[in-house]
């Protein structure tokens, strides 16, 4: 798999996973704004591990 695309599925999973929180915490912009932050979080972690 491309690392671009698994860059991108991985800050995508984060995403998710932050709207799904913030959904079940009751606050749908609160859910998006710790998706993203959670999304970059993985993509640079991915980074740092890979080296790319």
């Amino acid at each position: 798999m491309d690392k671009h695309k698994r860059k991108r599925n991985l800050f995508i999973i984060g995403l998710v996973i932050g709207i799904a929180v913030g959904e079940a915490m009751h606050h749908l912009a609160l859910g998006i704004a710790f998706g993203i932050l959670l999304g970059l979080i993985m993509r640079e972690l991915y980074e740092r591990k890979t080296g790319y």
